[in-house]
């Protein structure tokens, strides 16, 4: 098959997959305030939408990761970034049919690095970034646990001495800057995913420097999976409702958490999965 074509058909899916994990940001980054109706639906998904956007906009340590920290960039072609990529998002959808929120990154990492030991063999493997991602996978949702249980004993300490309804009134607006924080954690995490995929066809395809991440593929993947936001109803429910029932002080630790998780691994350039956070 043709280079170009190859290429192009590449880029083509990672927007795709783009689109895609905006859908599953918003389930993460916005169940929680609609749950504990603090947001509205459609008010909900315009903060997403901006928020989701403005996030990808900022920093590409994960990006950078997933091009060069996971394979050696020299040992593969651009049919094992499309084999991977097509695996990954047979996968995305499939789950997205029935409503099961799952890790794209899991699914991303594991697709890509099937893809290369199939081409090249166990040494293709960068294994110092392949353990700090793994460890990063094992520990986020360990942290978000332990972030929203002990928040969640200091925030009830304080409601206790505190009038219950003032309390309340106070944290479903404290949701709602969670809610944009959240979203605005998830764009800086998973917009850096379907970027890192495009940078490695862009260096196989034209020779670029790996390091180098152009603001024009930045701003595009971001806009895409803003657009994602809009589409995401179906998981939002699932999140917000279906798994458990949160209480509006239970919703900001929640969301506080996971937030602060998806900041600090984001800009130590650790692509991990926002909803095990």
């Amino acid at each position: 098959m043709n280079e170009m074509l190859i290429f192009l058909i590449v880029a083509g899916l990672s927007y795709f997959y783009a689109f895609f994990s905006g859908i599953g940001d918003a389930a993460n980054a916005l169940s929680t305030a609609i749950s504990t109706r603090s947001l509205s639906f459609n008010k909900a998904l315009v903060l997403g939408f901006i928020m989701q956007l403005f996030g990808g906009l900022v920093g590409t340590g994960v990006a950078v990761t997933i091009s060069s920290g996971l394979v050696m960039i020299d040992k593969i072609s651009l049919e094992v970034v499309l084999a991977g990529i097509l695996a990954m998002l047979i996968w995305s959808v499939f789950t997205y049919i029935f409503s099961i929120p799952v890790s794209d990154t899991h699914s991303l990492v594991g697709a890509l690095l099937g893809a290369s030991i199939a081409m090249g063999g166990l040494n293709i493997i960068v294994w110092g970034g392949l353990i700090k991602v793994v460890s990063a996978m094992l520990f986020s949702p360990i942290l978000g646990f332990l972030g929203g249980y002990f928040l969640l004993h200091m925030i009830t300490k304080i409601v206790h001495a505190k009038s219950t309804t003032s309390m309340r009134s106070l944290f479903k607006k404290l949701i709602i800057l969670m809610a944009g924080f959240t979203s605005f954690s998830n764009g800086l995490n998973n917009n850096q995913k379907p970027v890192g995929i495009i940078l490695i066809a862009l260096v196989l395809y034209t020779g670029i420097n790996s390091h180098i991440v152009p603001m024009w593929l930045i701003v595009s993947v971001a806009i895409t999976q803003a657009f994602g936001v809009i589409w995401g109803t179906r998981l939002i429910k699932t999140m917000g409702s279906r798994i458990i029932q949160l209480s509006t002080e239970q919703g900001f630790c929640a969301q506080a958490s996971a937030a602060t998780v998806l900041q600090l691994t984001s800009w130590l350039g650790i692509p991990v999965s926002t909803t095990q956070v």
